[in-house]
Formats: C-alpha cells, sequence, structure tokens
C-alpha cells in the first residue's frame, strides 16, 4: 500500500487499521506478529489495582501498559522509534527560553519529534464529548504542541480513552474515533485496541517522508480556540 493510500485509511476509518499492510513489510495483521516479550497487542491493557488520582499516574499507566508492550513488537520489525518523556528530544523550532513540554512525544533515533501526546485525568475528560468546552480547550493544547514541534501528528489520551489527530492546514485538523483502553481486538466487526493503534500510528510516521509540518508556526492563537 502506498503511503497516501494508507493516510487516507489511518484518517478515515481507523478501525480498519488492523487489516492495512504497510510498506516496511510489517505483518498484515497484528494478530501475526506473535507473542513478543511483555504481551501483545492485541489484548486489552490488564485489570490494575493501583489507584491511580493524578495526571501523571496516568501517564505511568500509558507507558507501562502500552508504550513497554509496543516497543519489542517495533523492534522486532526494524521500526526505530521510541515513545519517550519530550526532554530527550529535539525542539529546533521552539525559542531558546520557551518550555513547552507534551507528557510524552515519539521520536527518531537523532532526536526527530513525529508525534506529540498529552494526557488528562478520565474524570474530568470525557474524549467522546469534543464539542464541550474543556475538552476543546485539551484538543487544542495537543494542536499548540504540533505546532511547536513542527510535527503533522499528535494525541490526545485519558488512558481510558484516546484520539489521534493531523494537521492538514494552519488551523485545520483531522481527528480519529475515540479509541477505548478497554477495547480488545476483534476482527468481525473491525476494532482495533489502543495497542494496536499506536502501533500502527508509529509505524505510519515512520514511513511518512512529509510528517514535518513546514507552514508558519501559529503559536498561542490556537490555544484560544477553546
Amino acid at each position: 500500500m502506498d503511503l497516501a493510500a494508507q493516510r487516507k485509511v489511518i484518517f478515515s476509518r481507523i478501525a480498519d487499521l488492523r487489516y492495512e499492510g504497510s510498506g516496511t513489510g510489517l505483518s498484515r495483521r497484528s494478530s501475526l506478529l506473535g507473542q513478543p516479550d511483555g504481551g501483545n497487542l492485541n489484548s486489552q491493557p490488564p485489570r490494575e489495582w493501583y489507584n491511580v488520582a493524578n495526571e501523571t499516574g496516568q501517564t505511568g499507566r500509558l507507558v507501562a501498559n502500552a508504550f513497554q508492550e509496543i516497543a519489542p513488537v517495533l523492534h522486532r520489525h526494524g521500526v526505530d522509534m521510541v515513545f519517550a518523556d519530550v526532554q530527550g528530544a529535539n525542539a529546533p523550532r521552539l525559542p531558546p527560553k520557551e518550555k513547552v513540554f507534551p507528557d510524552f512525544v515519539l521520536h527518531s533515533p537523532t532526536g526527530e519529534v513525529r508525534l506529540v501526546g498529552e494526557m488528562k485525568t478520565s474524570w474530568t475528560t470525557d474524549l467522546d464529548n469534543l464539542w464541550s468546552r474543556p475538552e476543546r480547550k485539551f484538543l487544542a493544547q495537543v494542536y499548540r504542541y504540533m505546532d511547536d514541534y513542527g510535527t503533522l501528528y499528535g494525541c490526545a489520551c485519558t488512558y481510558e480513552e484516546a484520539v489521534f489527530l493531523k494537521r492538514t492546514g494552519p488551523r485545520t485538523f483531522q481527528v480519529s474515533p475515540v479509541i477505548k483502553h478497554s477495547t480488545p481486538s476483534v476482527g468481525n466487526p473491525i476494532k482495533p485496541s489502543l495497542r494496536e493503534c499506536f502501533f500502527a500510528m508509529t509505524a505510519h510516521v515512520t514511513q511518512d517522508q512529509n510528517w514535518r509540518y513546514s507552514g508558519a508556526r501559529v503559536g498561542r492563537a490556537l490555544t484560544r480556540w477553546g
């Protein structure tokens, strides 16, 4: 599948991702990836017993139950992108003294930020209700990070829910359907797990040579949308 067709699949109907191939030789179905160390992509994150009560804790859950599970699968297929704290990446578009820190990023081995992500707590944010003011402000915050780091791709996440974002113009963005953390991978009707979606996005930004937003930086005006 060429990149244009793959982008159409990812940002038109994310539920189709599980059955789409890729230009890097990734398996046509993620169920064929096997069971790498740390679990598999098809299952939903495990039940947890620790009581998380803040945004930092939510980020820790995502790292432990999604990113750590995805990493060995990516490694097996030669995908060298890394989910990481933003302080370990490069931000060439930012003024030297400006501190803009998304909660997590996906970056290349050379530190290029390909995707930015922001977390909110699930008890204060409902991504199923994107028309409400708090949720619009949340998305605007991610848009600002995408603008600051010069990437077309972003993610807004509460751990319980996630949406993936793509920039299509100075002030226009596409938003995926909401992905639930508790959704297991299902073949019919097609429903990907949260892990599968992060895996597919990583594979996509690895292949997409046009991942960088080359337009002028909009800046704070993006956060006034809410």
